[in-house]
């Protein structure tokens, strides 16, 4: 990251590399920019500017990875401007912001955003975003019926509840390594004159995103799948000690409690959960009390007397900082913001709005 917080991506890339270098639109006239990010859109956005004049420069440059559009946007305007997206129910949009920062608004959620962050948002209301200044971002128009194919294919009858990843989310770069670094291969793909990523490739690239997306930001799949799918059938002493940690997670229970439930040594617990669920015994348990405490939390507009260190006690947690710790590496967002975008959630009815 740079000094001033802006992504320095030259530093990724080749010496003297700029991400826009080659773009494939590229104006200086802000009717012909407007003219064309509504016509490139098919109508889903509109551009405006509060003082034509100050407008500076507009370029972009787009390509289809498999399905999904990734377009990367350059805006230069002294005065800032206005993006306003239309809704669509399929669309889930995701941008990276490498330089500038905006306000975000979708029905009465209100969310500031900043160079080095992500942002995932639903397309099932109007959303606004007023930018403070020049921009430099990636975007990626992602369909939601795609992403949920995807989940259904991983999960089993799980996959096959409705995807919502809730109004909209802001992650920071640093706490999503993989997805980024990932995004930033495709990033310097999109700026070659004979790019990689065609065909097979583009394809694979994009399940590989969709994949990283559907793990690494909160959705109502998160959580819900078991912690670590069978390699092959376990034997029943594998089985028992699973058994009994679903039956008995919000109890203090320890190695020696599983052991006693298997009927069999330490020794073969442990070997059993390593060879057929990559996981250990109490790696399991852990999973399995997160996951009780993630849908505790979704759940707490409907019982605030339960405060997350009530929550956390209740699923077996003895230390709530350790909770909080553990649940954070997990979910990729604290106890906290779960219950905050819970809340939001059940205020909220963007679709009434919508319509």
């Amino acid at each position: 990251m740079a000094a001033s917080g802006d992504i320095d991506l030259a530093g990724f890339g080749r010496s003297g590399w700029s991400p826009f270098s080659k773009p494939h639109f590229v104006t200086g006239d802000y009717r012909i920019a407007q003219d064309h990010l509504e016509k490139s859109s098919k109508g889903l956005f509109q551009l405006s500017v509060p003082h034509n004049e100050r407008f500076r420069r507009y370029s972009s440059k787009a390509r289809l990875l498999g399905e999904s559009l990734v377009t990367a946007v350059n805006i230069d305007s002294e005065a800032g401007y206005r993006i306003e997206m239309n809704a669509d129910p399929d669309l889930i949009y995701v941008q990276v912001l490498l330089q500038g920062s905006a306000l975000y608004q979708q029905c009465t959620t209100r969310v500031e955003v900043r160079s080095a962050q992500l942002v995932l948002q639903e397309a099932r209301a109007v959303t606004r975003k007023d930018w403070g200044g020049p921009t430099q971002l990636m975007a990626f128009r992602l369909s939601r019926r795609a992403l949920e194919r995807l989940a259904a294919q991983t999960m089993g009858a799980l996959g096959a509840r409705p995807l919502d990843f809730d109004t909209i989310q802001v992650i920071d770069l640093e706490r999503v390594p993989t997805l980024w670094h990932h995004i930033l291969m495709i990033y310097n793909d999109l700026q070659e004159p004979t790019p990689f990523l065609t065909g097979p490739s583009a394809d694979h690239a994009e399940q590989i995103l969709l994949h990283l997306l559907l793990q690494s930001i909160p959705n109502s799949h998160s959580g819900r799948q078991l912690p670590v799918p069978a390699r092959s059938a376990a034997p029943y002493y594998v089985r028992r000690v699973e058994t009994f940690i679903r039956d008995h997670a919000r109890e203090q229970i320890d190695i020696q409690d599983m052991v006693r439930a298997a009927g069999v040594s330490a020794r073969s617990v442990y070997l059993g959960f390593r060879k057929f669920r990559d996981t250990t015994p109490m790696a399991y348990l852990k999973e399995i009390r997160l996951n009780l405490a993630r849908q505790a939390l979704l759940q707490a507009p409907a019982n605030k007397a339960m405060p997350v260190t009530g929550i956390a006690l209740d699923c077996g947690y003895e230390n709530p900082s350790q909770f909080s710790r553990d649940y954070r590496i997990r979910f990729r967002e604290t106890p906290t913001e779960t219950t905050r975008r819970a809340v939001r959630s059940k205020a909220i009815s963007c679709d009434d709005a919508a319509g």
